[in-house]
Order: structure tokens, then sequence, then C-alpha cells
């Protein structure tokens, strides 16, 4: 049997031991703000805020902070989520001095690149400090002096690599008396096939690449010396003959005549496809035994193909044509 009480208790700040919640089977229909009890259905404690239920454990009515160490599988969740989900960084991220494996060969210019992937490019190639010229003919080897225009200094580096005595190729330090060789490549160790260095500046070299192209063991001093331009960074100019779109260098058909040949015989009428792209064609057939110049007729069918024709038809393989476009 319950008691009904019908006015308040007050406690006075003392505490009430061993006392028990209601317990409902379902929330009551008509609770009043600040009432309590325990939802057996639920297994959850509830009580009644300004206008709805409110569960206490629910997470959305949390506030404030909770530490990872009360999340039970805060470390799982969190170590499930991939990189590429997160948001991208904005600011650099510091490795600590760790490595990332595991990497794929790089595919794009700004993909980072593996060290095998490196390795394989620059396999055979022993990098220098650039130089600030480079020579275009036989110099003397002291001096202050200009260089494919450019005025040097003491002490700046120069590719020497046009000596009449090819021994005393290589790279340079500038002295108002006699130039020496530069401490990275001074001798035979530092001096091998391979060796490559930039050029800085220059009237006709700035920014040309020089690889040392002298196979064999070299003996500094003694060993002829060859360098080969293996790149340049500035721009290049089409030629007579010659058209550049972008990364393309290729013949300029407009000005280059092309050539195509072919032997045919055994029919009156033979069409010979020769991938020209043009009526703007020179064609020539004759005898493939005796060389001899032959008339017949010649028709530019199309842009890609001529036809020959005879009165009577050649043996099989006896003519050879000649197209020229």
């Amino acid at each position: 049997m319950t008691k009904k009480i019908l006015v308040h208790y007050d406690f006075s700040q003392n505490e009430i031991q061993n006392a028990k919640i209601q317990n409902l089977a379902a929330d009551p229909s008509t609770p009043v703000v600040g009432q309590v009890w325990y939802n057996t259905t639920t297994g959850k404690l509830v009580y009644r805020g300004a206008s709805a239920n409110i569960d206490p454990t629910a997470r959305a009515n949390h506030t404030g902070t909770q530490t990872a160490s009360t999340i039970s599988d805060f470390n799982t969740a969190v170590q499930a989520i991939r990189l590429d989900q997160h948001a991208a960084p904005t600011a650099a991220v510091s490795m600590n001095s760790q490595r990332i494996t595991n990497l794929a060969d790089p595919t794009g210019a700004q993909d980072a690149a593996t060290k095998g992937y490196v390795d394989a490019a620059v396999n055979g190639t022993d990098w220098k400090q650039s130089v600030r010229a480079a020579t275009t003919a036989n110099i003397t080897l002291s001096g202050i002096q200009t260089i494919d225009g450019i005025s040097l200094v003491a002490a700046e580096r120069v590719l020497v690599k046009n000596q009449t005595t090819a021994s005393e190729n290589g790279i340079y330090n500038v002295a108002s008396g006699a130039w020496s060789r530069t401490t990275d490549a001074d001798n035979s160790v530092e001096v091998t096939a391979g060796l490559t260095v930039m050029v800085e500046e220059g009237t006709t070299q700035a920014d040309s690449q020089w690889r040392l192209t002298t196979d064999g063991a070299i003996t500094l001093g003694t060993t002829a010396l060859t360098f080969a331009q293996i790149g340049a960074g500035t721009s290049y100019t089409a030629g007579t003959g010659i058209s550049i779109a972008g990364n393309v260098v290729a013949i300029d058909t407009g000005v280059v005549v092309r050539k195509f040949a072919a032997t045919i015989g055994g029919a009156t009428s033979i069409a010979v496809t020769h991938g020209l792209n043009t009526t703007d064609v020179m064609c020539q057939a004759y005898l493939l035994a005796t060389n001899e110049l032959i008339e017949c007729d010649i028709v530019r069918t199309s842009t890609t193909q001529v036809t020959f024709g005879f009165a009577v038809a050649p043996a099989a393989n006896s003519i050879r044509v000649a197209i020229q476009g």
C-alpha cells in the first residue's frame, strides 16, 4: 500500500539512504517538471524536463568535455578512419623524422617519389654543383676572363669543355693567376663517366646541362675528357622545316618533302596508299630490272592514295613507284 504525501519534505541536507526510484513499465502519461522514475522496459532512468522526458544517459543530452580515456572504443574507432577520409592539411606536415613506406611509384609531377624511383632516375648520373658559365672554345686556364658573354670574377666555377688538349677539360675555379680544378672534381675518383653539371648563365649556354661521356678508367690530367649536352632549360625556336607545339617537335610538312615507295605490278590499275596526307605529290615509276624510267597514267585519287594505270598489266612486282610530297 502506498501513502500519498501532499506536502514537501525538507531533509535539511540529510541523506536519503537505501531509497528506490519509482519503477514504471512505461513513462507516465502526465509527468510534472522534475519528476523522476525508472523505466523498467528500457532500463533507463528518466526525468521530466521543461517540455519533454529526458534520458540523462543519452549522448545528445551531454555537455562539456569528455576525455578519450572514458570512451572504451575511442582508439579503435579513430584508427579505423583512413587518411584519405580526413580533411586535406592546410600547413606543412611533419613526419617527426619517420619514414613513409610502401609508396607506389609516382605518375604525376607533384607525386611523392620512392627511393627506388629516384635511384633509377639518377642511376649513372653524378651531379656536381652548378657552374656560372661554360666555355665554347679553347681558353688559357688563367686570369679573369669573359666566357660566353659572362664577365667572371675570382672563385666562380666554370665548366671547361672545349680545350684543344682534352685532358685539360673539367670544372675549374676562376683565379687571377692559374686556375685550379674545383674540390668536387679535382681527382680521378670524383671525375667519372656520368659526371653532370648545370650551367647557370651564358649567351649561348645558359640553363644547359652537360655530362661527361668518357668511358672507362679516368686518370685526371691524362685522360681526354669529352662532355655532351643532355638538356637545356631554355625554350626552342622552330627553324625551317621544323614545327614545335608544346613538347612535340615535328617536321613541318608544308616545307619538308617526304617520300613513299612501293613495288607493284600484276594489274592494269593499281592504287598505292602513301599516307602523306596531301595531293601535292610527285610520282615516278621505273622498271626494277633495268632501273629505266617508264611512262604510265597517274591519278592522285585522294590525299593518301595515287592510282597508276597501264595499257597492259606489267608482271607482278616488276615496277617500282616513288611518291614525294
